[in-house]
């Protein structure tokens, strides 16, 4: 299951800042005891591109909006289009996609992501299984 999470958008903002404050923030919040942000990615994103669906086995996943705009896209069965959930993706928003839930993000202009994770990509056999062509 995903659950949105948002922190309070100010364009005077650096991402360092963003970083500092997302990190305390996740820790503080989180429903695990122990969770801990294991791999940091930014993700460049042109408008109209898509990540293609797809979920991750062994970690938990969370996407913070960095700039620009776009949507996530999650189903709770991947065969199933009217289980999809959408949620619009800009400046500060952050979501979280729990272990083996269906995914992807849509670019509607350029935008960029930082990708949290809660395990290390390269310790993730596999890190990511994708479900559609």
């Amino acid at each position: 299951m995903l659950a949105a999470l948002f922190i309070a958008k100010q364009s005077d903002i650096f991402l360092g800042e963003i970083f500092s404050l997302i990190f305390f923030f996740l820790i503080a919040s989180s429903s695990q005891v122990g969770e801990i942000l294991r791999k940091f990615n930014l993700l460049f994103f042109k408008p109209g591109k898509t990540r293609g669906f797809h979920y991750h086995p062994h970690y938990i996943e969370y996407l913070l909006c960095d700039d620009g705009n776009g949507v996530l896209i999650t189903r709770g069965d991947n065969n199933d289009s009217k289980t999809e959930s959408v949620i619009n993706l800009s400046k500060g928003v952050c979501t979280r996609a729990e272990k083996n839930s269906y995914h992807t993000v849509y670019s509607i202009t350029e935008m960029t992501l930082v990708a949290m994770l809660t395990k290390q990509w390269d310790h993730s056999k596999p890190p990511i299984i994708k479900v559609d062509k």
